[in-house]
């Protein structure tokens, strides 16, 4: 709800595979679509790549390194149901160990990120960033008065 719940930062899962589920229609909320950036660890962890608008009934499946967040709910209230899987055998294998794991290595960032992608909440240089690249709806909240 705008009042309450009004968004969800930029962040990833701490899980394999992300089931989000829209559970009420559409037209009973505006805004509080879904961005999705690059996967954690990539060079273009904070490139946008698709914004989604929930519809009931539909899942949206995702792995749970990509960076996501939901953004500001404008009018309306939007539910969701929301599932989180974790694999312990996948969490074992090279590929796993290599891209995420201990042997995981973070590539640096290749160029200004998109504005939309910026977590408060997860990235050291968000406040010289959100300078450059100015404010945009659904990234911070509104400080309360």
């Amino acid at each position: 709800r705008p009042d309450e719940d009004r968004h969800l930062d930029m962040h990833v899962d701490e899980c394999d595979v992300t089931f989000n589920f829209g559970l009420c229609n559409p037209d009973s909320f505006k805004g509080s679509d879904l961005a999705f950036c690059g996967m954690f660890g990539s060079p273009e962890h904070r490139k946008h790549l698709h914004t989604y608008a929930h519809v009931k009934g539909r899942c949206v499946l995702h792995s749970g390194k990509r960076r996501h967040g939901a953004l500001n709910v404008e009018e309306g209230e939007r539910a969701s149901l929301i599932m989180w899987t974790k694999s312990p055998a996948f969490r074992q294998t090279a590929t796993y160990q290599r891209r995420w794991g201990n042997q995981a290595v973070i590539k640096p960032e290749s160029g200004t990120p998109d504005r939309v992608c910026l977590s408060y909440t997860h990235d050291r240089d968000f406040h010289k960033l959100r300078q450059t690249l100015g404010d945009a709806t659904g990234v911070m909240p509104e400080p309360k008065m």
